[in-house]
């Protein structure tokens, strides 16, 4: 069991669009995960849906890994799409 947790990245210059996917699965990403070495040259990096990250974040976290979650964009987009529309078709 983890007691410690490691916090997530909330500020990152990283910037995910439609082309970034889960590296499991193939679906949008929205969370990077990265090692870097001891000068910040990234040594690896992966990408994960919500899904993914969510069933692999304690892994990732007891392995000590970078955590960029971005999920928040997801959630503003569904929360855009419930908004009622000014189109009066």
């Amino acid at each position: 069991m983890i007691t410690e947790v490691k916090q997530e990245t909330t500020e990152s210059t990283f910037v995910f669009n439609k082309l970034h996917r889960c590296d499991a699965c193939g679906a949008q990403a929205y969370v990077r995960v990265h090692k870097d070495d001891m000068e910040n040259v990234k040594l690896l990096e992966l990408l994960f849906c919500g899904h993914h990250y969510n069933k692999l974040a304690p892994a990732l976290i007891a392995q000590d890994w970078n955590i960029d979650n971005q999920i928040h964009i997801l959630h503003k987009e569904v929360a855009d799409m419930k908004k009622p529309s000014d189109d009066n078709f």
